[in-house]
């Protein structure tokens, strides 16, 4: 997904989902948001 606030900023989430970290089932699964902001000049 792509939000423009306007023609200049544009605001991008992002969600990665980590199972078995370390390759160890005994891990809980990590989660981990991101927000990108893009400004065009």
């Amino acid at each position: 997904y792509k939000y423009n606030l306007n023609k200049k900023i544009a605001i991008t989430p992002g969600l990665a989902v980590i199972f078995n970290p370390e390759h160890n089932s005994n891990n809980d699964t990590i989660f981990v948001g991101t927000i990108r902001t893009t400004f065009k000049f």
